[in-house]
């Protein structure tokens, strides 16, 4: 018979593996472009600072602020994904998620 558990046991590996990279990959652009945006906030805060002003700092200041409220959003659900991930270790730990 073509599946049997040697071959579920390697597929299921490869299917951890794969989603354990993207999601490892995806954290690490996410912390750059936080690192980014936070360089960003910081320069727009110091333009506000010194007394520029006009419409491309108010819009830079709503950007900031629309990020700041997706950025939020987006920790929560890489926490809650992280919780569920961990349920899941907890529950089965023949599935040696890691």
């Amino acid at each position: 018979m073509w599946l049997n558990q040697d071959t579920i046991n390697h597929h299921w590996n490869q299917a951890k593996s794969f989603v354990g990279n993207a999601w490892n990959t995806g954290k690490q652009v996410l912390g750059g472009v936080d690192r980014f945006a936070n360089l960003a906030t910081r320069l727009l805060g110091a333009a506000a600072g010194s007394g520029l002003g006009g419409k491309a700092l108010e819009s830079g200041i709503k950007a900031a602020d629309a990020y700041a409220s997706a950025r939020n959003k987006t920790k929560g659900i890489i926490r809650d994904t992280e919780k569920t991930v961990d349920r899941f270790r907890q529950a089965a730990p023949e599935l040696n998620l890691y």
